[in-house]
């Protein structure tokens, strides 16, 4: 009767524990830190300083995905998107798509809750710009 009832707490323990997690992550999305307006101080090779808003939302469709509104100032209308890892979600990557007839690639880092940097390409077609950008949460 006693081994009923070890195996009977066991069994119960490791059910319990078997079901936080997957709680967690439904509820824990990746991307709640990123989402809402952003200062951007954006530095370039090619052009002048410039500081601009960015609006970053949730992609409805796919998990881990965001998308960056005026990102590198091409309008509030056009976004980029981009990936946040899932192994490290500090990492932001931006792969390769085109936006209004320009080329932007790079990668991210959320430095903190309010804090995020970039490092990106924007190809024109003529020239390539090498960029930074630094995004404070407003």
């Amino acid at each position: 009767m006693k081994a009923l009832i070890a195996l009977l707490v066991i069994f119960s323990v490791i059910f319990l524990a078997a079901c936080q997690p997957e709680d967690d992550y439904i509820n824990n999305d990746i991307r709640q830190d990123f989402i809402g307006s952003w200062k951007c101080v954006q530095t370039s090779k090619l052009i002048p300083t410039s500081e601009f808003t960015v609006t970053i939302k949730k992609d409805t469709a796919l998990t881990g995905r965001i998308h960056l509104y005026n990102f590198t100032k091409l309008g509030v209308n056009n976004s980029v998107y981009a990936t946040i890892s899932t192994v490290n979600v500090s990492a932001i990557n931006i792969p390769a798509q085109s936006v209004q007839s320009n080329v932007i690639q790079g990668s991210g880092t959320q430095i903190s809750t309010t804090k995020l940097n970039f490092e990106y390409t924007v190809d024109d077609g003529n020239e390539t710009d090498t960029l930074t950008a630094v995004f404070t949460k407003l």
